[in-house]
């Protein structure tokens, strides 16, 4: 599975088991609480239930960011790979041994950043995590996934239809400042529009009801405009989409529905003095067949037994209490808060089961098929694979910590940082490099070579995980060098006299004075005088030779076909041209050719601006 799709479907798994575990406890402590205060008015319990249904959200969101941070793992838990943060490190070779011979001590340190988010990983390893299979995790997702998709399907249908009848209705009248629509796609009473907002009736209701049945349906509704209902049930149906799968967000929006509708109906009992009349009237608007009413507007019915509830109140002569009660809801606010700091101490982790071995397997086995289980990144080759040689082998270093050694070796404003992210699949996907005004040119170079590069991924019980490393690499100084390449020169017609047999280029560099190469004909190279290492940082010059050679294979004549402007560096190339045997490497060809071309180039550069030669930047 893709990590990132693997960490997301964990977040959403944690997610929806706290939301079911914390939800329980938020709302029955709410249910409990308004049991225990039958006075409160329905305007204060229609708030309070409002903010339980954000708390369904919001607490279980806060528990899971803050204190679950270490639950994107695979167990058992290693926070270093997961978190990015205390990645592990690596050493790997400075030079390219294709492109200079160096010696074994030389190499570019890779070292990782400061662990962060001590104190909540601390936490959280005090936390007993509970294990899920990675296909619990993402079938949890598509569930939540598909559980939303089809609510809010359902929502947006709603809306439609709603904006439809909006379209149809044709106005009527005007009261309490509202204005007032007649429409033949209803069968009930509704309120709709968020900005320009109205009441629409059905057009077979006018002619059936008394006037004072009428202007008491008109003013429930009023009332429902007043209260800002439409706007609150809209967000209230947004929220529910969010957790259509808990069902107690079903429950608190059923308590929602009911207690804003007594809320509406404590208006109407307040403006014409009594409740039976109304409630004779609700009664025989629930007689009435009606088609199912949208769920995106608030209308004067609901559920039956919603409905015989509110027929209760209405016949109850207790005092109506239409406006908030600040104790209570700011009561309910800080049990709310509170609960959120108590579940986050108390929530569990969840975390992915790691891969289990059969019971059959035996240790053996288990150590043959994952030798090392636990590990960081491993850098397999420095530059690309086609630059690779028999002497640049595999390198398969796992990365250690050592920036230290390249901050002892050059400085500590010498050293450059990069950021290495590799995934599972062992791709660098992301390198960044450190700001470093002062190797400006050589910095933007290093996040070339090291994308270029071949690497393993880190390891968690023999899980690939996408792990973060950071590289300290030293920008030694720059180091003067030679580079020779001696090529033969066919004469026409080789081809046809002597078939495919062909000799070898040579090419070869020298980096120091005092070098001494494995290969026969090193001696034989040029170098340059001692002055020549004077040369600024960047210099870079080429003399090309051309040398006829005798039967022997010694040079007769060797003459100087581009000068590099650095009389000395002329000399030294003619001089090794001179003495050198050709061809210069073992040959089995019959005939060998009489002409060669000696092409040496001098430069001063850092390792690091010659290696970015190799790996060029794309166009």
């Amino acid at each position: 599975m893709n990590a990132t799709i693997a960490q997301a479907s964990l977040v959403i798994a944690s997610v929806l088991f706290a939301s079911l575990w914390q939800g329980v406890l938020i709302v029955g402590a709410v249910w409990i609480a308004l049991r225990s205060l039958p006075r409160l008015g329905a305007a204060t319990r229609y708030a309070i239930w409002f903010c339980t249904l954000l708390a369904l959200v919001a607490i279980p969101v806060f528990t899971v960011s803050t204190g679950n941070r270490s639950s994107l793992l695979v167990l058992p838990a290693a926070t270093p790979v997961a978190q990015r943060a205390a990645v592990t490190t690596i050493e790997v070779p400075a030079r390219v041994a294709s492109q200079s011979d160096v010696a074994p001590n030389d190499r570019a340190v890779i070292t990782d950043p400061t662990a962060r988010d001590s104190d909540t990983s601390a936490t959280n390893e005090r936390k007993t995590p509970l294990t899920i299979l990675q296909n619990i995790g993402l079938a949890a997702a598509l569930l939540w996934l598909l559980a939303a998709a089809a609510r809010g399907l359902v929502l947006l249908l709603d809306l439609v239809k709603l904006v439809a009848i909006g379209r149809s209705a044709r106005r009527w009248s005007e009261t309490h400042g509202c204005q007032v629509f007649l429409s033949d796609s209803v069968d009930v009473p509704l309120v709709m529009g968020f900005v320009r907002p109205r009441i629409v009736l059905p057009a077979s209701l006018v002619g059936q009801v008394s006037s004072e049945e009428l202007e008491s349906i008109l003013i429930h509704e009023v009332a429902h405009l007043r209260r800002y209902d439409v706007w609150t049930n809209a967000f209230a149906r947004m929220i529910e989409t969010c957790i259509a799968v808990n069902p107690l967000a079903w429950f608190v929006m059923r308590q929602l529905a009911m207690e804003r509708e007594i809320a509406c109906d404590d208006w109407v009992v307040t403006s014409i003095g009594a409740g039976d009349g109304f409630a004779r009237t609700l009664a025989s608007l629930a007689n009435r067949p009606r088609m199912p009413v949208s769920s995106a507007a608030p209308s004067i019915l609901g559920s039956r037994h919603a409905i015989v509830i509110r027929i209760e109140r209405l016949l109850d002569a207790r005092p109506r209490r239409l406006r908030l009660s600040p104790a209570a809801l700011g009561g309910a606010l800080m049990v709310f808060a509170l609960l959120a700091i108590v579940l986050q101490a108390v929530s569990p982790v969840l975390a992915y089961t790691p891969p289990q071995l059969t019971q059959t397997v035996t240790a053996a086995a288990t150590s043959a098929a994952c030798a090392v289980p636990n590990r960081g990144i491993v850098m397999t080759n420095f530059l690309p694979k086609v630059r690779s040689t028999i002497k640049t082998p595999s390198i398969n270093v796992e990365l250690k910590n050592n920036a230290a050694l390249a901050i002892k070796k050059v400085g500590a404003a010498n050293v450059a940082t990069v950021d290495i992210t590799v995934n599972i699949a062992g791709k660098a996907t992301k390198v960044v490099a450190s700001p470093n005004l002062r190797y400006a040119s050589l910095i933007a170079i290093l996040p070339r070579l090291y994308r270029s590069s071949g690497y393993l991924p880190a390891l968690v019980n023999c899980v690939p995980v996408e792990s973060t490393v950071r590289l300290s690499v030293p920008m030694t100084p720059p180091e003067p060098s030679t580079y020779s390449a001696i090529v033969p020169v066919y004469a026409a017609g080789w081809s046809d006299a002597n078939g495919s047999c062909k000799i070898q280029s040579v090419g070869h560099r020298r980096n120091r004075i005092g070098f001494q190469g494995k290969l026969p004909y090193t001696d034989e190279l040029p170098w340059y005088s001692g002055t020549m290492l004077q040369e600024p940082e960047g210099s870079e010059f080429v003399t090309v030779a051309r040398v006829h050679v005798d039967a022997d294979g010694s040079a007769a004549r060797v003459v100087l076909s581009r000068s590099s402007g650095k009389p000395a560096f002329d000399q030294a190339s003619l001089s090794a041209a001179r003495r050198a045997m050709y061809p210069l490497s073992q040959q089995t060809c019959p005939t060998m050719p009489t002409d060669y071309v000696w092409t040496t180039t001098y430069e001063n550069v850092r390792l690091i601006a010659r290696l970015g030669k190799l790996v060029p930047a794309k166009p």
